[in-house]
């Protein structure tokens, strides 16, 4: 598979497992030719993030099976330039990284079927972080975007003194399946913005919804 993707998830470490094993683990890794990797160590929680041009399963693969050994779960969620998702679920006891994608994927400790699956995905202009957040029906979906929303304004306007209307502006769609907030940073007019979007999963296996 090579075309444009964006993977974004966590795994957790173990707690015996220190910050300098899992940099020594990396560091030891050839270089890649297609995939960009970025991960930082918060407590037990070893985010991850991959981003380039082409999506390499070579090279994911070989970068997530480096972390195996420190690791006792893991998630990772991918987004491609066609729009499809998948993910890369770790299995502590077979100590193996799966793929799911297709007709079913896991969600809450039990087989969900995608189709009646909801994606909120997250977009920052200024970081390449790209959440995605999968919810059983598009009520949740919009629920968790309206609270995303009102929180990010809350900061924007509490916490670093914006002002609604006038340098950060509110844009959505009347069933909320999209919003975005624009930030202006600079007197020279610069902007940055936070986007959100609702959708399906898509059945890679038909190449449709």
């Amino acid at each position: 598979m090579n075309y444009y993707y964006h993977g974004a998830g966590e795994a957790i470490i173990k707690p015996e497992i220190t910050a300098d094993a899992i940099k020594n683990a990396v560091e030891a890794l050839p270089l890649t030719k297609h995939s960009e990797f970025e991960y930082e160590v918060d407590g037990h929680t070893l985010w991850i993030t991959f981003m380039h041009d082409e999506y390499s399963e070579g090279e994911v693969k070989e970068w997530l099976n480096a972390i195996v050994p420190f690791i006792s779960a893991g998630e990772i969620r991918f987004n491609s330039e066609d729009d499809t998702n998948w993910a890369l679920l770790f299995d502590p006891q077979a100590h193996e990284w799966h793929e799911e994608s297709g007709k079913i994927v896991y969600g809450k400790g039990k087989l969900v079927d995608i189709s009646k699956l909801c994606v909120l995905s997250v977009y920052h202009s200024f970081n390449s972080e790209c959440p995605v957040y999968l919810f059983s029906s598009e009520e949740e979906a919009v629920a968790e975007l309206k609270k995303q929303v009102e929180e990010e304004i809350r900061i924007e306007t509490e916490e670093n003194g914006h002002i609604l209307g006038e340098d950060i502006f509110l844009t959505k769609a009347d069933d909320y399946s999209f919003a975005q907030i624009r930030n202006v940073i600079n007197a020279d007019g610069e902007e940055e913005f936070t986007e959100w979007n609702i959708g399906q999963l898509i059945d890679r296996t038909k190449g449709g919804c």
